[in-house]
Order: structure tokens, then C-alpha cells, then sequence
């Protein structure tokens, strides 16, 4: 016989295995009336998943760009352990980490050969430039999401704490305790299979970000059952590095020190792009010239040939390969040299550079990815339905690698990199707002 009662409050024990119906819990029924995605909506959580369909929106995840992590002897020794495990991927900017850790969940979810049951994966996407996504909290908050979404049998390890009739979570789970306690009893759930636990991004998190470190150092690779956690950033300052575990089931890739690999994914990820981009009327002696400037130029970074991709578009070959030739190697000074462009255009009085820099400088005053027209407005721009010489994508275009239009409409920053330039324009004077004299 089913027992069930009134769910209360925070009654559940902490290692109970209930699941919730119609606001009571029983041991055997489906969760059906209150799901934990509901609730989860209704709380505003960071949802992983959205994140990841940004990151994946302009070129999608080249699997053939990143095979070669899922070969390398340090991540096949992680993977394969049969206990917890660590393992640490770090890169400069514009390695395409965080399409490779998009690629990385996408195959830890499939089912493994060995079973047709799938793994948990639980991942998370920091981000400097978007909202509730770089704190400790955030990461925490966004694994638990991905968990639940990936689990039913671990939402109502977080449903204890849902309040129904103010439909809200508890306030203690705003704390970076609770929350912790909420991961620990899901890793730990007895009927778990195998569980990946994935955060990108670390680099781009607030000092926050060191307690959870201490957290998965002490308490996370201790855990009753099996976890495979996978860590991705830049490299990180000392006071946080002095977090991240060292022992015999930890590894670590240091994506700079793979150029082989590297080289040989960005000449896949370049044949694609080339494809892609709008090249018209161009033979196939151009097109290949065109791949291998690209390829050697390119210095093992993804972001330097999706930038220069975008300028070449619709160009005839031979400018196209002047520009592939004389643009800065660097990321940053590749970026530098597209604010630069802004700059000076705003210096002669060139009404577009001066939109673009308004929509930069407004797009990064927001966290969340506004429609265009919206981003106008904010930006002081005229009403594009009054123009009709108003055009989207070649202002966006015009905008230099830092803003990219999706197709609802939306304005995303490429890349917080592109901001972070700002330091090196104008001789390293900051990014004035577009009224100001600074221009």
C-alpha cells in the first residue's frame, strides 16, 4: 500500500527517495501534477540549456573540430575511471572551449555502448556578460536545474524546498550551503548511473567562484557515488588554482599545448566555415588559397577565423585574401583593430560607426539578449520601420565581431573579449559612452 501525505514545508528527510503528486509525496508514483520544471520557471533559475543553444546558434558543434579531446589519453583515463574522477581543461581565449564543452555534454549524454541506460549530466555556463550565470550560487543553481531537467528522480531532492502556496522557493536556498547540501544528496542518489558533472567558464565567474572550488576539492570527490567532474576555463589566478585538486584521479589538458591537434581542428572547423561564408563567384584555387591563409594565420584559435570569416563575406577573392593577410594574428589586437575601424569613423562623423558604437556600448549594459529593435531604442538609434534603408545585419556586420543578429531577432555580444579590449583602445583611454566628448 502507497503511503502518502500532506506535503508541508521542508518535511522530507534528507535522504528520502519521495517523488511529489498533487502536493502530497509517495514512494512509488510519478511526479505529474507539480513538476519540478514548473517550479524551476516560476523561480527564474539560470537554465543551462538556453545557454548552451546561444553558445551553439552561429556554427553549431563541428564534431569532427573536437574528436580529438574524446581520443586523448587524459580525458579516456577520466572518462573510464570507475571513481570519481577530475579533470581540468584549460585554454587561452578563442580555443573554442565552450563549443568543445557543448560537444562534451551532447556525447556524455548519449547512451554508452556498454548500456543502453544514459548517464545524469549536470553542466553549467559561466558567463560574465549574461545574467545570473557568474556567481557560485548561479553555477549551483544551474546545475541543479540541468539535474532535475536530465533526472526525475532528482527533483524532488529540490522540491522539499518549494514552497506552494507563496510559489517560491525557501530563501535558505539562496544560500551557497543549502544549495551545495540540494547537489550532494542527487550525486549521491542510490539509483544513480553513471553522473557528469560539467561547468564551463570558470575564468569569467566573481571571487565567489573560490569556495565552490574548495567545496569540489574537499567535499565533491569524496562522494558516495561516482562523479566525473569536468572543469573548463582560462587559466586562473593563483589564489583560485591553489583550489583545483592535484592527486593520482585528477588530469588536467592544456589545450595551448596541443597545437598539433589544434591545427588540425581548426583546418576542419576552416573548411566548414569557408563553405559557409557567402564567397561568391570564387574558383576552386582561390578557395583553397583562401583556406590555407586561413588555417596558418589563424594560430590555433577558432574565434580569429569566425572574425575574419565575417569580414571576407561577399568580398572578390583578392581583397578577401589582402584582408586575410594584413589582419592582425592576435585575438585581442584583431579586436582592438575592429574598435579602432569604430573609432575613427566616429572621429570623421560617420553616422554607421557611430550606431555601432552605441549599440556596443549599450548591448554590453545589459545582461539578457534584447530583440534588436529594442537594443535600438536603448541605443538613441531612429525606428528602423521609418528607414527603409535601415539595415540589420550589415549594421550588425559593421559592428565588427562584437555583436551577432540570431535569427529571432535577437543581439548577443560574440564574445566578452571583444569588450575586454576596450583597456587597449584609444591608447588604453576607457570606453566612453557615445556622447562623450572622449570619441
Amino acid at each position: 500500500m502507497m503511503t502518502s501525505f500532506k506535503a508541508d514545508g521542508n518535511i522530507a528527510k534528507d535522504n528520502s527517495n519521495q517523488v511529489f503528486t498533487n502536493n502530497t509525496y509517495n514512494q512509488s508514483g510519478p511526479r505529474s501534477v507539480t513538476p519540478i520544471d514548473t517550479c524551476l520557471r516560476k523561480s527564474n533559475w539560470p537554465n543551462p540549456s538556453f545557454t548552451k543553444t546561444d553558445i551553439t546558434a552561429i556554427d553549431g558543434v563541428l564534431e569532427e573540430a573536437i574528436e580529438w579531446v574524446f581520443r586523448n589519453d587524459r580525458f579516456k583515463k577520466w572518462h573510464a575511471e570507475e571513481h570519481t574522477t577530475l579533470l581540468w581543461i584549460v585554454g587561452s581565449a578563442g580555443k573554442g572551449k565552450s563549443t568543445m564543452t557543448a560537444g562534451i555534454v551532447n556525447e556524455m549524454k548519449k547512451p554508452s555502448t556498454v548500456s543502453a541506460r544514459k548517464a545524469t549530466v549536470g553542466y553549467f555556463f559561466c558567463g560574465s556578460s549574461r545574467e545570473n550565470t557568474n556567481t557560485a550560487v548561479d553555477i549551483l543553481k544551474g546545475l541543479i536545474y540541468s539535474l532535475s531537467d536530465d533526472s526525475a528522480q532528482l527533483g524532488p531532492y529540490l522540491y522539499r524546498y518549494w514552497n506552494e502556496p507563496e510559489q517560491a522557493f525557501d530563501s535558505s536556498v539562496d544560500l551557497l550551503e543549502s544549495l551545495w547540501h540540494i547537489l550532494r544528496n542527487m550525486l549521491n542518489h542510490p539509483e544513480q548511473s553513471s553522473t557528469y558533472i560539467i561547468i564551463d567558464g570558470l575564468d569569467e565567474c566573481d571571487e565567489t567562484v573560490g569556495e565552490l572550488l574548495s567545496l569540489i576539492g574537499t567535499d565533491g570527490l569524496v562522494m558516495s557515488r561516482p562523479v566525473k567532474w569536468l572543469l573548463v576555463s582560462r587559466p586562473l589566478q593563483v589564489r583560485l588554482q591553489q583550489f583545483i585538486p592535484d592527486g593520482p584521479r585528477q588530469y588536467q589538458i592544456v589545450l595551448d599545448e596541443y597545437s598539433s591537434e589544434l591545427k588540425d581542428a581548426i583546418g576542419r572547423y576552416v573548411a566548414v566555415k569557408v563553405k559557409k561564408t557567402a564567397l561568391s563567384d570564387y574558383d576552386e584555387f582561390e578557395l583553397g588559397k583562401i583556406r590555407s591563409l586561413l588555417t596558418r594565420n589563424a594560430e590555433e584559435t577558432f574565434l580569429w577565423v569566425s572574425l575574419v570569416c565575417r569580414e571576407i563575406a561577399n568580398l572578390p577573392a583578392k581583397q578577401a585574401l589582402n584582408i586575410i593577410s594584413t589582419v592582425p594574428r592576435k585575438l585581442f589586437a584583431l579586436y582592438d583593430r575592429g574598435m579602432q575601424k569604430i573609432c575613427d569613423g566616429c572621429q570623421k562623423g560617420d553616422e554607421r560607426s557611430l550606431r555601432c558604437w552605441k549599440l556596443i556600448w549599450t548591448r554590453h549594459s545589459l545582461y539578457n539578449d534584447p530583440h534588436f529593435v529594442e537594443l535600438a531604442k536603448l541605443a538613441g538609434l531612429p525606428d528602423h520601420e521609418d528607414h527603409e534603408e535601415f539595415d540589420l545585419d550589415g549594421l550588425i556586420n559593421a559592428c565588427n565581431g562584437f555583436l551577432h543578429l540570431a535569427d529571432n531577432g535577437t543581439v548577443r555580444l560574440v564574445h566578452t573579449l571583444g569588450w575586454n579590449s576596450k583597456a587597449r583602445a584609444h591608447n588604453g583611454k576607457m570606453f566612453a559612452h557615445p556622447e562623450s566628448e572622449a570619441l
